[in-house]
């Protein structure tokens, strides 16, 4: 696992080489994993063009 980039630890030295950690804090961060597909249809959107009356075009 820690080869593939997606689902391995992020160790807080990679992050911030040169913070010192109090003893017994965990080493790993919490990260925020993130998908996008702009052409797949979602729950925010519906319509793939803008429709809606008053939209910028």
């Amino acid at each position: 696992m820690r080869s593939d980039n997606r689902m391995r630890e992020v160790l807080e030295r990679e992050v911030f080489p040169f913070r010192q950690l109090p003893a017994g804090t965990p080493n790993n961060i919490p990260v925020l994993d993130l998908t996008y597909y702009p052409n797949e249809r979602g729950p925010y959107n519906y319509s793939p063009l803008n429709t809606s009356p008053g939209a910028p075009e």
